[in-house]
């Protein structure tokens, strides 16, 4: 039984949960990363089925929580083979077939699924859709279906007047953020904070106030300017309530209008922070890349830190989560970059 749902996926009262992954054994996108930071264990013993090249298209990788609470279950699901390929069509279809087996087999009375291979997978909701509500049509237990969130978006929110009006500070963003996924990365909401975040660094006014936050420095105001955008320039900012991992798409038909702007309107020096924003994260382009790179500029900005081991003990003071996964090494590359780039 197909239940439409919306909201946070991670967050469902369901026996099971569906995360969309690659037999690669990485997990730095999307729904994914979601799952790798809340479901440690399931990230372990997925990835290390990866490596033993027990993670396959078409088979479901099942691992149980050992929670009290709900879910029971994560349903690990392939829909790509290799992290940068699209997924497939004939993924899904093979892959519900056996997602039916495993749901009678472990005795699974709710699942929350996800939009199959969208998103980052590149897959189409329309298409993807009708395959899931033909294959699963005669499942009596309830499955929640999370369209995506670009789907909300457009049937929800229409742009207002000022929406439409670019600034060159929103046509700088939108520039970042066209150069960001360009390259074929997706962009969450805490990818276009850090984006924001350095724009104002390089000394663009963008009045944003940015504070320290669990994924790093947050501007609270920036999220009022995105959700005024959202349907004029971009979706994904649907009832105000984006979370940190929310993909955010851009109107690609609205990229002549952007562009046409920006030759106009933007200075030579504004067009250049643009360019040395792409030049300054270019090899951090991914959410925890760009917290680890926004993370320890803002420390050294802040002047609460100014070389590679003060770094390393103001990161694990921020809090336990950034001690634990923003190594050493890692907070070292990010200072000997921005060293580089002179920021």
């Amino acid at each position: 039984m197909l239940l439409k749902a919306e909201g946070n996926l991670l967050q469902a009262s369901v026996d099971a949960l569906i995360n969309t992954v690659n037999t690669e054994g990485v997990m730095g996108k999307g729904i994914a990363l979601q799952f790798k930071e809340a479901f440690d264990l399931n990230y372990r013993l997925y990835r290390q089925a990866c490596k033993e090249q027990r993670v396959r298209v078409g088979e479901m990788f099942v691992t149980e929580t050992h929670e009290l609470v709900s879910p029971r279950f994560i349903i690990n699901f392939p829909t790509k083979r290799h992290w940068k390929e699209r997924s497939r069509i004939e993924y899904i279809t093979e892959g519900l077939a056996d997602l039916k087996r495993v749901m009678a087999e472990h005795g699974i009375t709710s699942v929350a699924m996800p939009p199959l291979g969208c998103g980052n997978g590149g897959l189409n909701w329309n298409q993807v859709r009708p395959i899931i509500e033909q294959s699963l049509a005669e499942v009596t237990i309830p499955i929640y279906l999370y369209e995506p969130s670009d789907t909300v978006s457009k049937r929800e929110r229409q742009p207002t007047a000022d929406a439409q009006k670019l600034t060159p500070s929103r046509a700088m963003l939108l520039a970042a953020m066209r150069a960001y996924s360009s390259l074929g990365y997706s962009l969450s909401l805490i990818e276009v904070q850090k984006l924001a975040y350095f724009l104002q660094r390089l000394g663009e006014p963008l009045k944003l106030k940015f504070e320290k936050a669990q994924y790093g420095p947050f501007a609270h105001n920036l999220s009022f300017v995105l959700q005024r955008m959202d349907g004029a320039y971009l979706r994904g900012m649907a009832y105000k309530e984006a979370k940190p991992f929310a993909e955010l798409t851009l109107m690609e038909e609205k990229f002549p209008e952007i562009d046409a702007y920006m030759a106009q309107h933007l200075t030579n020096q504004q067009k250049e922070q643009v360019a040395h924003l792409t030049q300054l994260i270019e090899g951090f382009e991914s959410p925890l890349g760009m917290e680890l790179l926004a993370t320890v500029d803002y420390l050294l900005d802040a002047r609460e830190a100014h070389d590679v081991p003060s770094l390393v003990q103001a990161v694990g003071a921020w809090n336990d989560r950034k001690g634990k996964v923003l190594t050493p090494e890692y907070i070292g590359l990010a200072f000997e970059r921005l060293s580089l780039e002179g920021v």
